[in-house]
């Protein structure tokens, strides 16, 4: 149970600190790093949505 919860938090604090890293290339108000976040984002929850299973 311990090395499950150790991970999970590693795994939300990855998601945390690239969350914000976005967060701010984007708050950098260049029109192409903004294209490029949206479409970064859309294509890869495009790839991996199926891999979940739900769909």
């Amino acid at each position: 149970w311990f090395e499950y919860h150790v991970g999970q938090t590693l795994f939300h604090v990855v998601q945390v600190v690239l969350g914000y890293m976005v967060m701010l290339a984007v708050m950098s108000y260049n029109g192409w790093i903004f294209l490029g976040a949206i479409v970064g984002s859309t294509l890869g929850y495009f790839v991996v949505y199926p891999l979940l299973g739900r769909g």
